[in-house]
């Protein structure tokens, strides 16, 4: 996963830190490592945010729409159980794969 120098990056973050990037593909090129490293800024308490994408883990929607890609593209949930789960149409758990792998398969 990644350059040493984000490994560094990753290991000084901080709670309430925010990670931000121009595009989500200036950290990784696959969907799978992505996730991985936007699970460990979560886990130490700092937030993402991409400038030309709209994410940003920092607030409510954010999180709600990070936590369906990740359980989807984990295999954890399907995309019917997902949108069960959070009370959403299947179609909008599509565009949310969808804008996800498109970002991610942009890497130069």
């Amino acid at each position: 996963m990644g350059p040493p120098e984000l490994h560094r990056l990753l290991d000084q973050l901080r709670a309430g830190d925010t990670l931000v990037v121009w595009k989500r593909d200036r950290l990784s090129r696959s969907l799978k490592d992505l996730l991985t490293i936007l699970e460990r800024v979560d886990r130490t308490g700092a937030k993402f945010r991409s400038l030309t994408e709209a994410i940003d883990t920092s607030g409510p929607a954010g999180r709600q729409k990070k936590e369906i890609v990740e359980a989807v593209a984990s295999g954890r949930k399907t995309s019917a159980e997902i949108a069960r789960l959070f009370k959403i149409h299947p179609a909008t758990v599509s565009r949310l794969l969808a804008g996800a792998r498109r970002c991610v398969s942009r890497a130069p």
